[in-house]
């Protein structure tokens, strides 16, 4: 007989049905990690809506230091991170 990995995996062996341990860890770590992905999708979701409101003091005050720029771009980018993090917040 050859060696096949699939069977070392434990895939494709006679008389396993579908419904392996595999299976039902992955259904249990599914379950167990939707209320921390809804928790990061409402964080970034809210993230993304006050985070502009930081901009205009800095851009009231000017960009007098590389300092500030830094601080503008690193908001910006953070920005960024929220806006795809909660874009998907409460569309059910």
């Amino acid at each position: 007989m050859r060696w096949n990995p699939r069977r070392v995996l434990g895939q494709d062996v006679p008389g396993q049905s579908g419904d392996g341990l595999a299976e039902s860890l992955s259904g249990l770590a599914t379950a167990a990690g939707r209320p921390a992905v809804a928790a990061v999708e409402t964080v970034g979701f809210w993230a993304a809506v006050l985070l502009p409101l930081t901009y205009v003091p800095l851009l009231l005050t000017g960009l007098s230091s590389q300092q500030d720029a830094m601080l503008l771009a690193a908001l910006v980018v953070l920005h960024l991170f929220a806006l795809s993090a909660g874009h998907t917040h409460n569309q059910d």
